[in-house]
């Protein structure tokens, strides 16, 4: 979740004296140790009584290329053009449910990559190597900066939501709220106005 690093860097620009301690949970935690004031989770963990629970966003796939990639092969004006050009599959296997969403099959000896997590895919986009289907949230900064072009907004609804969990009876005058508030509404921001005028019908 690079976003998320994004985010908590210009929180620190509005708070530069708050002093801010990141931790790694184990996968699939089902407990959230009580030394946390905040947590941003896939999917809600299994003490959510005893927390605070916000939704920030669903995970929206969106097919992304590199403005380079489209000018060598032209941009695709439908779902069965897009699974014609060189597709990045993750072990998610994205582009698998995104054809059957869009009732075209997906070609077979097509050139393909197929790397193991999201973020390689997103890199390898990027870099030419092919269409991904790639979170929104994630590519927000490549889409704004030229480097990454959001070519559908025919998107894949992902599988879990992120979630902000807090503590229960926090004020606004905890830092924690703070940032909660700040995180809401950097999100909504980075997603805004990625989608391209003409998506593929």
């Amino acid at each position: 979740m690079t976003w998320l690093l994004r985010g908590l860097e210009s929180f620190r620009r509005t708070r530069p004296t708050i002093e801010l301690e990141l931790v790694n949970l184990a996968p699939a935690s089902t407990e959230l140790p009580e030394s946390l004031d905040l947590a941003v989770t896939f999917g809600s963990p299994m003490d959510a009584r005893t927390r605070r629970i916000d939704t920030l966003y669903r995970e929206n796939l969106l097919p992304v290329a590199s403005p380079e990639l489209l000018a060598r092969f032209g941009a695709p004006k439908s779902p069965a053009e897009i699974l014609t050009l060189p597709l990045i599959h993750d072990r998610h296997r994205h582009w698998q449910r995104w054809s059957h969403q869009e009732g075209v099959d997906l070609p077979e000896g097509m050139a393909s990559l197929y790397v193991t997590d999201a973020y390689q895919a997103i890199e390898a986009a990027r870099l030419g190597l092919g269409v991904a289907l790639a979170d929104g949230l994630e590519i927000a900064e490549h889409a704004r900066a030229g480097k990454l072009t959001v070519v559908s907004e025919r998107g894949l609804s992902g599988d879990r939501s992120i979630e902000l969990v807090s503590r229960l009876g926090a004020t606004r005058r905890d830092a924690s709220v703070g940032l909660a508030l700040h995180l809401k509404t950097f999100i909504r921001e980075q997603r805004h106005g990625l989608l391209p005028a003409r998506p593929p019908q």
